[in-house]
């Protein structure tokens, strides 16, 4: 294959954050056909004065990848992307508002875009834990006050996000996968991902059914998420999180995963039901 002379991405992992975009990174820098820079969550178009400054601090991330078929990197803060009004939900200090208008302008309109989507429920509670284990979050806060911060809350409205992109970008620039049915039929999920992107998809990486960043264990007693190891301050026998906020959490998703459905038409039902959440890792 022929150096490229255009080294820049042409494709993005956007997210969902705790939605497996590292698994996906480490299997992708394992294909032959595929670069992707060594740091992952470069977050180059996350934040304006990056987008204004930085264009060729940037570019110097993908200068070893001329003879690669695809090029891309992984950020999954991308995926914020929603301008409706949500005051309650601040976001950092410089962030983008229009980060799919970044990547247009930047990388240009048949820029791929990759986003895993995990259940909004379980993806806010591994994000409450995550934060929670960092210490920016003070043990006894519940989830529901402590996720209008970081994203914690806000990062599962896939709807609303996806909506900003695809004001930037048709719905064929995106291949859009569910966290849990990779995690089932991870090689499949590989095959249709390496597909997408123009690369050899018979590939099998020795990454595929390997996990990444699978943090606190927590499992689900009687409605309510406890902590089985690694308690981020907290008495593993008290319930981090209750059943009426896990409730509260379906609610808060409910409508936003109705219309996602419609627009991957796609079932997620499975999403809005919390018997399922038996075990899981953070």
């Amino acid at each position: 294959m022929p150096l490229r002379t255009n080294l820049q991405p042409d494709f993005l992992v956007i997210g969902a954050q705790k939605a497996g975009s590292t698994w996906i990174f480490r299997v992708l820098e394992h294909h032959p056909q595929v670069f992707v820079p060594q740091a992952k969550e470069l977050e180059y178009f996350s934040y304006s004065p990056r987008v204004a400054n930085e264009w060729g601090a940037y570019l110097r991330h993908f200068v070893g990848a001329g003879a690669a078929a695809a090029i891309g990197e992984a950020t999954p803060s991308y995926l914020w992307a929603s301008d409706r009004d949500w005051t309650e939900f601040p976001r950092p200090a410089g962030f983008n508002p229009n980060i799919p208008r970044s990547v247009r302008e930047r990388l240009g309109d048949s820029t791929r875009l990759v986003a895993s989507l995990r259940d909004p429920v379980e993806r806010a509670v591994s994000a409450y834990l995550h934060h929670l284990r960092k210490g920016r979050i003070a043990p006894g806060t519940s989830i529901l006050d402590a996720g209008k911060a970081f994203g914690i809350l806000h990062m599962g409205l896939y709807f609303e996000h996806l909506s900003a992109w695809l004001r930037e970008f048709p719905l064929g620039n995106f291949h859009v996968g569910i966290f849990e049915e990779a995690v089932r039929s991870p090689r499949e999920y590989f095959a249709g991902l390496f597909a997408f992107l123009g690369v050899d998809a018979s590939f099998q990486g020795r990454r595929e059914d390997r996990a990444f960043n699978t943090g606190t264990e927590r499992v689900e007693v009687d409605g309510a998420v406890h902590v089985t190891q690694h308690a981020p301050a907290a008495d593993p026998a008290v319930p981090l999180i209750s059943e009426s906020e896990l409730a509260r959490l379906s609610r808060f998703y409910r409508d936003d995963v109705l219309r996602l459905e419609d627009l991957l038409g796609r079932p997620l039902g499975h999403w809005r039901s919390l018997s399922e959440k038996s075990l899981a890792m953070a």
